[in-house]
């Protein structure tokens, strides 16, 4: 890991550029972990570089939301350090953890895909970095690329299962019910 800031603040003042060396160093290499996400899969090198210039870089703090259930998707996050959470907001106003995201997740793709609002509120755990790709462009890739397609919807479905299964399970222990075999 890359020492924290007052490591290299303190280098550099003894050797300058330092702390911007180590920043760029930190950068590539979340940007090498980015490139190897199940997105990036069907695509050759050059291709991949030229996907991720297509995304915008983020810096968010912890409590920051990205995404606000009922809200229109705006586009697909990709986690490149840090740690998201997903929660379903209720209507008693308390929270229910669904999921804890970190680095090389992905995120907005079910109200891209199902066109419908989120169906969750995801907000940064940590201070996070995060590549955005607007949603017309997210749509265009998913269209154009069937190994894509497959993918974002498998997962999709998944996540809308894990969310009925989670819902169902918390529903059921509100009422204390034992079963007997």
């Amino acid at each position: 890991d890359v020492p924290g800031p007052c490591f290299a603040c303190g280098l550099d003042a003894q050797v300058p550029g330092v702390g911007s060396a180590l920043a760029s160093l930190k950068r590539e290499r979340l940007l090498q972990d980015v490139l190897h996400a199940p997105l990036f899969a069907p695509f050759s090198v050059e291709q991949r570089h030229e996907l991720l210039a297509r995304f915008k870089g983020l810096e968010v703090d912890t409590g920051t939301v990205i995404i606000r259930q009922g809200e229109a998707g705006r586009g697909l996050y990709v986690l490149a350090g840090g740690e998201m959470e997903i929660v379903r907001e209720q209507s008693d106003g308390v929270d229910f953890v669904l999921a804890y995201v970190g680095p090389g997740g992905m995120l907005g793709e079910i109200a891209l895909l199902r066109d419908r609002p989120a169906t969750a509120t995801v907000r940064a755990r940590s201070p996070s970095t995060l590549l955005f790709l607007p949603g017309h462009l997210f749509r265009r890739l998913v269209d154009g690329v069937p190994e894509l397609r497959e993918y974002f919807d498998k997962l999709a479905d998944d996540r809308l299962r894990e969310v009925q299964l989670l819902e169902r399970a918390e529903f059921v222990s509100e009422f204390d019910i034992v079963y007997e075999e």
